[in-house]
């Protein structure tokens, strides 16, 4: 009865190793998938801003144009 105890707490111990190993290479495979996926994100941004700055500028200089001419027909109509 003895020698078969120990056979048995042998087989045991080579399966805990094993399952071991396998957890900590799944772990550094997903922390490089995240990192490239944010460098990707942020140069899209910056390159966002800088075409609503160019549109804003050319609206308000077409305002001012068509400001001066509707004080001309006021002014003749009051003469």
């Amino acid at each position: 009865m003895a020698d078969r105890k120990k056979k048995k707490k042998k087989k045991k111990k080579k399966k805990k190793k094993k399952k071991k190993k396998k957890k900590k290479k799944k772990k550094k495979k997903k922390k490089k998938k995240k990192k490239k996926k944010k460098k990707k994100k942020k140069k899209k941004k910056k390159k966002k801003k800088k075409k609503k700055k160019k549109k804003k500028k050319k609206k308000k200089k077409k305002k001012k144009k068509k400001k001066k001419n509707f004080y001309f027909p006021v002014w003749e109509l009051q003469l």
